[in-house]
């Protein structure tokens, strides 16, 4: 019998943690959207393409989300993450940028 050398597995947990995180902020947003907004039909919920989500009007960015699981208090674990954002942010003339951490 072959023992298997769990060091060696490659799994997706830590990813699908992440991405379940991601998929309940962007549906806490979504509430909180359909809650304060005084006309929420007219939005779209994008998941996973322009960013992270991200809310539209028709074809008009709304707002860009990141999300991130990383506990981390230093900005320099979230640098290139900050400015791959603003530099969406830019291509797509959206000036609501959000940055949602753990």
């Amino acid at each position: 019998m072959t023992k298997i050398d769990i060091k060696n597995i490659n799994t997706a947990i830590s990813t699908w943690s992440g991405f379940i995180y991601q998929g309940k902020v962007a549906l806490f947003h979504a509430i909180k959207l359909l809650t304060e907004d005084s006309n929420p039909s007219q939005f779209n919920l994008q998941l996973d393409s322009l960013e992270d989500f991200a809310v539209l009007n028709g074809e008009e960015i709304i707002s860009i989300h990141q999300v991130k699981a990383v506990k981390s208090s230093y900005y320099s674990t979230y640098k290139p993450e900050f400015i791959k954002i603003c530099t969406k942010s830019r291509k797509y003339t959206c000036v609501n940028v959000n940055f949602h951490l753990l």
